[in-house]
């Protein structure tokens, strides 16, 4: 889990485990850091539902790029987009299903660090999709599920 000010955590990736008594070694990438400061811990989550937190871990992160996060998610009617970053410009939104279909395009124009956009998802059918952010030579995928 992740949070911006180390009390809200959310999920940002889950890995299954591989069943058995033996020891195994698991891994994550989070491949959409936000700017600055991020809090981690693991949530270790038992077959009897019992779950172990961690301790929680800093990252800061001052490498330029784009971060971009959805919310709600899953969402009914709208998803709004959070595009950070210190490079401004052209933004390059696409929606796709799971089987890689253009649902929805738009071109944004990102003039400040931190930029908040709706987009209106009320018309696509309920399942999982794939956001696409793109800035120059750098792009962000994330799913999302329509209700």
């Amino acid at each position: 889990t992740r949070s911006s000010d180390g009390q809200n955590f959310s999920t940002v990736g889950t890995v299954v485990s591989s069943g058995g008594n033996t020891q195994t070694a698991y891994s994550f990438e989070d491949n959409n850091i936000p700017l600055g400061t991020s809090y981690y811990r693991l949530a270790q989550v038992d077959k009897d539902g019992g779950t172990h937190l961690s301790k929680i871990v800093t990252l800061v992160r001052r490498k330029a790029g784009i971060y971009v996060d959805r919310f709600p998610n899953p969402a009914k009617n709208t998803l709004t987009v959070t595009v950070q970053g210190e490079s401004n410009g052209n933004i390059h939104v696409l929606v796709a299903d799971m089987q890689g279909r253009p649902v929805l395009q738009q071109q944004w124009q990102k003039t400040q660090q931190q930029m908040n956009k709706t987009i209106n998802i009320g018309a696509l059918q309920s399942g999982i999709y794939q956001l696409s952010i793109t800035s120059g030579t750098e792009k962000q995928v994330l799913s999302f599920v329509k209700y």
